[in-house]
């Protein structure tokens, strides 16, 4: 009887455990956010300048220090053992946001004559794909061919130039198959992301070496997503449209899906009243949200992204469609980065498209292009 009590007890304690176990795991990451929210710090520049060096300061760490994604803290998974057993393979030459971190910090440290920015980038860019020889193998990693012209244009290598060469010889090889440079390859689907991360590189490779061929594959994207995934009532773009038959699909609002699309049509060439109106359309759309700060998912409220915000007043900025100067930016912006300098407040992958806005997550685009317009664009 005496054994029966004890193997009782050891089977209650082993229960009560293992339930203790499962509830951290699934609890771990929503303590470690609630930790983050209530222990973050916001920068508190004292002029439009001391903002400036905060986010150089950040980009530089982050280039420097973002090596993988292993390196997301724990509130980005849903739970410890997740955390505890992800893949920390994964280097940060796989996808585009990083690239775009280098190309826009390297944009503002060319027009600043940052000769140590410069020189890192340059680094790190000959770590992925110089000494380390890395590969390009789907287009999220297109942008990095904005860094090789950036390096190209710099100091006159050819590895730079050869590496922009390959990268057009493949996209003008899938268009041959598709018609168009899908996001993936043999699907019928067209992303936003293709128009943000592709067209962008062509528009600049095409600019750098008088490449016509390159302009019209980089129009033709453009053009498409304009005329086929966009609403025309707002302008806004959706987050696909399926080639074939033209019908609209997934999210309708998607802030980070909008400030691909705008990056991709920026430098679009059109005459064709369409495509033309469609765009006037969505700037109007984007200006009479008078707060300059949007959300996740346009129109429904709740704390502003700055994976979406930055990039549609970047936007806005560049076509000359709003006059805010380096002072109002630094007041409205400062408040969603940290005092090391890092831009917080951005919204996760739309793979997984219920988690909101978050005080962890970075958008290492969005911190490079706030630098670039603050530093490089504004008075």
């Amino acid at each position: 009887m005496k054994n029966v009590s004890k193997l009782v007890i050891v089977c209650l304690v082993t229960a009560a455990i293992m339930r203790a176990v499962e509830y951290a795991n699934r609890m771990g990451p929503l303590w470690a956010e609630n930790y983050y929210n209530s222990s973050f710090k916001a920068a508190s520049p004292s002029n439009a300048d001391d903002f400036v060096t905060l986010l150089r300061n950040g980009c530089y760490n982050l280039i420097e220090s973002e090596g993988k994604f292993g390196t997301k803290p724990i509130a980005h998974y849903r739970t410890v053992f997740s955390w505890l057993t992800r893949d920390r393979s994964f280097s940060e030459f796989g996808y585009g946001e990083y690239a775009l971190l280098l190309h826009f910090s390297f944009l503002y440290a060319q027009d600043r004559n940052d000769t140590q920015l410069m020189q890192l980038i340059k680094d790190k860019f000959d770590e992925g794909f110089k000494i380390g020889g890395g590969i390009i193998k789907r287009q999220d990693q297109i942008a990095y061919g904005n860094v090789a012209i950036d390096l190209y244009n710099k100091t006159g290598e050819t590895f730079y130039k050869q590496f922009a060469d390959r990268l057009f010889s493949r996209l003008d090889s899938l268009a041959s198959v598709d018609g168009l440079i899908l996001y993936r390859e043999g699907t019928r689907e067209q992303h936003v992301d293709a128009i943000g991360l592709v067209c962008p590189f062509l528009f600049y490779y095409a600019r750098t070496f008088s490449n016509n061929r390159a302009d019209e594959l980089g129009n033709k994207m453009a053009e498409e997503y304009v005329r086929w995934g966009t609403d025309d009532v707002t302008g806004i773009p959706v987050q696909t449209y399926d080639i074939k038959n033209y019908v609209k699909m997934n999210h309708a609002n998607w802030g980070r899906g909008i400030s691909w699309y705008l990056m991709g049509i920026e430098n679009m060439a059109s005459s064709d009243s369409i495509v033309s109106n469609r765009i006037t359309t969505l700037d109007h759309t984007l200006l009479a949200n008078t707060s300059h700060l949007y959300n996740q998912y346009f129109s429904q409220g709740g704390c502003p992204d700055m994976s979406a915000t930055i990039p549609v007043l970047l936007y806005l900025k560049k076509k000359n469609r709003i006059g805010i100067r380096r002072d109002k930016l630094t007041k409205l912006l400062s408040p969603y980065c940290d005092a090391d300098g890092i831009l917080r407040y951005s919204s996760p992958s739309i793979a997984y498209p219920h988690e909101g806005v978050s005080v962890t997550i970075k958008s290492l685009q969005s911190q490079a292009m706030l630098l670039y317009m603050i530093g490089s664009l504004c008075k």
